[in-house]
């Protein structure tokens, strides 16, 4: 199961994330019994689940690298990442790719459960619970029709310096290590 979304040149840019624009729409995915939202302007598409190749000294929340047409790509462990319980991969599992900082990372969900326009002003604030690192994940919550969902902040997923291979190819196909 692939399914290609748009990929529009604006969203190439490696900007500080930014609550969407309005009548934005993004992806809603399910983690356990919680819902998040992907802004679908950094979706490139969603994948059937694949077993990755482990790469060792990875994070625990990096499963692995892929190949994604010829690029070699890391799969977050989005749960896990957002210091949830991690995922167990089945059948069902799929991998939303994400662009990152002008890379490709591949997103393990348990599902993607909609595509929803939202509205931004009605995005609140993400309550402070003490811990700093999986709150400045999420930009802020929607309640839509009675669904909470925890938008993802996605520049802050993956870290810049991820001890993930050298010469993993960015989103323009040309591996960091040979970019000038």
């Amino acid at each position: 199961m692939t399914a290609s979304l748009p990929n529009p040149a604006a969203a190439r840019r490696a900007a500080p994330a930014a609550p969407p624009a309005a009548g934005a729409r993004v992806v809603a995915v399910r983690l356990g019994r919680q819902e998040f939202a992907l802004d679908i302007m950094s979706v490139r598409e969603i994948r059937g689940w694949s077993p990755p190749i482990p790469l060792p000294g990875a994070p625990a929340y990096v499963q692995g690298v892929s190949d994604l047409r010829g690029l070699v790509i890391p799969i977050v462990d989005l749960a896990a990442r957002l210091g949830l319980a991690p995922t167990v991969a089945g059948a069902n599992s799929v991998v939303v790719v994400a662009e990152v900082r002008g890379r490709l990372v591949g997103l393990l969900v348990e599902a993607v459960s909609d595509l929803l326009e939202v509205d931004p002003s009605r995005l609140q604030p993400t309550p402070e619970i003490g811990g700093a690192e999986p709150s400045n994940m999420i930009q802020g919550l929607f309640d839509i029709d009675g669904r909470i969902l925890g938008l993802v902040a996605i520049d802050a997923l993956v870290p810049p310096n991820l001890p993930v291979a050298d010469g993993l190819p960015a989103a323009d196909g040309v591996p960091a290590a040979c970019a000038a």
